[in-house]
Order: structure tokens, then sequence, then C-alpha cells
């Protein structure tokens, strides 16, 4: 959309989903940029600090999500791996 100092990717992703954004100062309809193209006014979007950086709390949230994710998906394929070899043993002691 334009260069990475003039857009936010949090703006573009609202903007993209069809969020109504529009700035504070003069009410003129954004796109996700970084600065009103009407008066000059520096956006923040929800989730950024002053600077235009998002927020370390939802890095963090996002990389622990994704270790949850991986750890359950660890987790369903131990069991898995577990049950299935036991269920054998057993059907074999009551076959024999």
């Amino acid at each position: 959309m334009g260069n990475f100092t003039e857009w936010s990717e949090i703006g573009q992703q609202l903007a993209d989903k069809g969020t109504p954004l529009f700035c504070p100062k003069c009410n003129f309809k954004l796109k996700g940029e970084r600065f009103c193209p009407n008066c000059n006014m520096q956006i923040i979007y929800p989730g950024e600090n002053k600077n235009g950086s998002v927020n370390k709390m939802i890095k963090f949230g996002d990389r622990m999500n994704k270790a949850g994710n991986s750890m359950s998906n660890f987790g369903t394929s131990m069991t898995i791996g577990c049950t299935i070899p036991i269920l054998i043993i057993i059907l074999i002691m009551l076959f024999l």
C-alpha cells in the first residue's frame, strides 16, 4: 500500500476487515495511514504505541498462543502414540 513508515500494519488489517476508520480530528476516512492525509494528525490504532509499534503484550500473547497450540498438538500425538500400543497388547493378551 505504501512505505512502511507511512502505513500501519494494524490499521491496514482493520481496514481490510471492513472496520470503519476515521481521523479523530477531522473525521476523514482512513485506510490504515499513519498520518491523516487531510489534517496530518498522527493516527494511533488500538494495540499500537505512540511510536506505531505493536504492543509488546500482543506480541507476547501471540507467541504464547503459538506455543500452546504446539503443546496441544504434541499432547494429542503422544496420547495416540501411547494408547494404540497398549490396546494392541491388551488385545493380544485377550486372544492368546
